[in-house]
């Protein structure tokens, strides 16, 4: 189906198809085939097609980093509104890969409703990088993301018992943190 709708010009299916050939997902893995799905569905302006294409150049999954072209993807999925956009780009702005003051960007990541921008926000106020110093505004910013996360969390264990099942025993949950920003000439750094 993916395929079908990207050979009509649709940016989501163009995605999908991306994202399959870059997982091996009903697809023989392909990294070529997937990385030109993706610039077709980011050139369509897809956020989230353009996102992934700056974590992948900003990471090794493409052999060496590079840099500007992260930068370009990132600033497209910040310009079509993908709010995980403006946490990457306050990182890349923190590390000084990118133009502005990293809070600018983590507030508005944190005002999209986007968590991990929203924790970074509370961390700028908690330092007082780039904002006035404000640990009380750090603390509900953290707590009110961290009962967010505890909430969709409750909400699974909650659906996976109304289906009959048993948490810990049928089904288990796993969590992915995403930890590319520590990923560093090749290696997890973490500081």
């Amino acid at each position: 189906h993916f395929a079908r709708a990207a050979g009509l010009g649709d940016a989501d299916g163009a995605f999908m198809l991306g994202v399959a050939y870059l997982n091996g997902a009903g697809l023989s893995p392909d990294a070529k085939e997937g990385l030109k799905f993706l610039k077709i569905a980011a050139g369509k302006g897809h956020g989230e097609a353009s996102y992934q294409l700056a974590l992948l150049y900003d990471g090794a999954a493409l052999g060496k980093p590079d840099p500007k072209m992260a930068l370009r993807y990132m600033t497209a999925a910040a310009k079509s509104g993908f709010p995980p956009a403006y946490a990457g780009m306050g990182l890349f702005a923190h590390r000084g890969d990118a133009p502005g003051v990293p809070a600018d960007w983590f507030e508005l990541a944190a005002r999209s409703g986007e968590p991990q921008g929203a924790l970074l926000y509370a961390v700028a106020l908690s330092k007082g990088d780039g904002r006035k110093k404000d640990e009380a505004a750090a603390l509900k910013i953290a707590d009110l993301v961290i009962a967010s996360a505890e909430a969709a969390l409750d909400f699974c264990l909650k659906a996976i018992e109304k289906a009959g099942y048993r948490p810990g025993e049928d089904v288990y949950l796993a969590l992915d943190c995403a930890a590319t920003e520590f990923y560093k000439k090749g290696a997890y750094v973490y500081e």
